[in-house]
């Protein structure tokens, strides 16, 4: 090869690079959904009957039919509560496999039954026994995890062998300890298992999060602080997932929500639970900002229930689906030259929020509403408005065409070159 062609192939490469580098990788992804994780959990079922309906016949039956509910509240994620012990992995494959059908992510919210004693189990005396078995179960069974899914090695780690964390600063050390090595260790066993899972989001109570945990170990367990906290009001509610926010700068997942709990809220009627449960949307809905994910407890059996017994919709099904599926408009922001417009502002709803056209002109507007309003007041264009109302679908497409105030020469020309095509 000639000196000069070996330049030419040198600096052929050196552009090829360069284009590639300067360009951005970050393409945003535009999502149907409010928030990235909305689950529905089936703990009630997936746990705490794992052994009687395991040894059913027509347990595949009734799994099915429990996940079908699932995904028609609008959730993109089932919370999964059945141990990761050998005795439970096929009753375990069964819920697996109905989320796959249904194109659900998996939340993984078991535990090795001996964490807590489930059933019967013995205690451990340590809690590398339960690193040990984690990592055993995780590279045994590659086959039930998904990218996007959430694998928790120890939901509520407090409520499990180490007993009383508040007992002493001792106890506390220990607990903290046992978060970051049980993810550490979660981390090594999923990345053996092919990487697919998520580890982590390890949930707490409210007061273990406010007063145990520490902003080095909300770093060192991935980040995201997941509480399973009740409380008597959506403010508090929120108004403590704020802090916890602001104290340890991760974004917040509510890993466990919902109403009525007896000792709490009292007795409700159907249409007041469903009323309570929109008033907890509602205020989380305007910090999604920080709450990135929510799981809502529980689909079937106890006081929260989406279901009555006969599997029959309660009002409050019909709440969740407001928020779960919410009501979407989208399509392309355009000059009249057919040329795509990035960074447009859009106003929603007289102000309530704003959004952009992305790099490619694309935008999207998600509200649990039944309309959406939106103006467009750019500098250079001319102001356009539009309202819409929802179909049964709850979707809609439109492209934003915008007309420049101005127009330069240059525009006309491109303008008449485009309609003699």
């Amino acid at each position: 090869m000639s000196h000069l062609l070996k330049l030419t192939t040198i600096l052929f490469l050196f552009l090829v690079l360069f284009f590639f580098s300067a360009a951005d990788p970050e393409i945003p992804v535009l999502s149907d959904t409010l928030w990235k994780y909305q689950c529905v959990d089936t703990v009630k079922y997936s746990r705490d009957a794992a052994r009687e309906w395991g040894d059913r016949s027509d347990a595949a039956g009734l799994v099915n039919e429990q996940v079908r509910a699932i995904k028609k509240t609008g959730a993109n994620c089932i919370s999964i509560g059945t141990p990761y012990d050998e005795e439970f992995v096929p009753f375990l494959s069964l819920w697996v496999d109905a989320a796959r059908q249904e194109n659900l992510h998996v939340w993984f919210r078991g535990n090795m039954s001996s964490w807590e004693g489930w059933f019967g189990y013995p205690l451990y005396t340590s809690p590398l026994e339960h690193h040990a078995d984690i990592y055993a179960f995780i590279t045994a069974h590659p086959e039930l995890f998904r990218k996007g899914d959430i694998f928790t090695p120890a939901p509520e780690a407090e409520n499990g062998m180490l007993r009383n964390v508040w007992e002493s600063e001792a106890k506390k050390e220990a607990f903290r300890n046992f978060l970051v090595g049980s993810y550490e260790n979660c981390q090594k066993a999923m990345k053996r298992a092919g990487g697919r899972a998520t580890c982590g989001y390890f949930s707490v109570n409210g007061d273990v999060a406010k007063s145990i945990l520490t902003k080095e170990v909300v770093q060192k367990t991935g980040n995201v602080l997941v509480i399973d906290h009740y409380v008597k009001s959506a403010e508090r509610l929120v108004a403590d997932a704020e802090y916890l926010y602001e104290k340890y700068g991760a974004p917040v997942v509510l890993g466990e929500f919902g109403a009525p709990i007896p000792d709490i809220h009292g007795p409700l009627s159907e249409t007041r639970q469903a009323q309570v449960v929109e008033e907890i949307l509602a205020q989380v809905y305007q910090k999604r900002s920080f709450i990135e994910g929510l799981n809502y407890w529980t689909l079937l059996g106890g006081s929260t229930s989406l279901l009555n017994a006969d599997g029959s919709e309660r009002e409050v099904f019909k709440t969740i689906q407001k928020y779960y599926k919410p009501f979407m408009v989208e399509g392309v922001v355009t000059d009249t030259r057919g040329a795509e417009l990035s960074g447009i502002r859009i106003s929603i709803d007289g102000g309530r929020e704003s959004i952009e056209s992305d790099r490619n002109g694309n935008y999207q507007i998600l509200t649990p509403g039944d309309t959406i309003e939106f103006t467009i007041n750019a500098d250079a264009y001319v102001p356009v408005s539009a309202s819409f109302t929802g179909n049964e679908e709850r979707r809609k497409y439109h492209d934003i065409v915008l007309e420049p105030k101005d127009p330069s020469l240059f525009y006309r020309f491109m303008l008449w070159l485009n309609s003699a095509k």
